[in-house]
């Protein structure tokens, strides 16, 4: 089976699931081929740095380049998850014909959102002392500079594992299922969603 995940930018919530669910899923012995990519071109050249200190807290690796969702990359796919409804809105009317879900939707059937945790930070005025002279000494204007930002990402990092432990889980029995009754047809497990 083919999962890709789907952000705004695959800098932040879509490879830290394509990670989390590519080690979860060779630890469970999952067949699964797992990727990520962004609705729109990505302004970084790898994983948001706050991201990748937040997967590191956590035990997983942390490297990744972006790419954006192309056609092409959509029509390899059996499955695609995403995080927020806007984003499934976007991706349905572009690959009518996928499987399409969040996250968090796809595993409890209930709707809700993992939003972008640059969201809830409040950073201050880019003109004030401190962020002036946190630029010149080192070139940067990486937010992890603000009190309590790494718990932001933090947060959003152990929500989304929470949900991708919940998707490991619900995989497995799929294809167990559809181990025990061959003929039935590996997307059969998939497309009886409820959605």
């Amino acid at each position: 089976m083919n999962l890709l995940f789907v952000c705004d930018y695959n800098f932040t919530r879509s490879p830290c699931a394509e990670i989390m669910t590519k080690e979860n899923a060779a630890q469970a012995g999952l067949e699964l081929k797992v990727s990520s990519a962004g609705l729109q071109r990505s302004r970084m050249p790898r994983m948001k740095s706050e991201m990748c200190r937040a997967m590191e807290q956590l035990k997983y690796p942390s490297d990744h380049t972006p790419r954006i969702a192309t056609p092409e990359i959509i029509s390899q796919q059996h499955l695609i998850l995403c995080f927020e409804k806007r984003q499934r809105e976007i991706l349905r009317a572009n690959a009518p014909s996928k499987l399409i879900f969040t996250l968090p939707e796809y595993v409890t059937w209930f709707y809700k959102e993992i939003r972008d945790p640059n969201e809830n930070i409040r950073t201050p005025n880019p003109r004030t002392m401190f962020t002036s002279t946190h630029y010149l000494l080192t070139r940067t204007t990486d937010s992890t500079v603000y009190e309590d930002v790494l718990d932001v990402y933090l947060k959003t990092a152990k929500t989304i594992e929470k949900y991708v432990n919940r998707l490991i889980t619900k995989l497995l029995k799929e294809q167990t299922k559809s181990a025990q009754h061959p003929q039935s047809g590996n997307m059969q497990a998939y497309s009886t969603a409820k959605h």
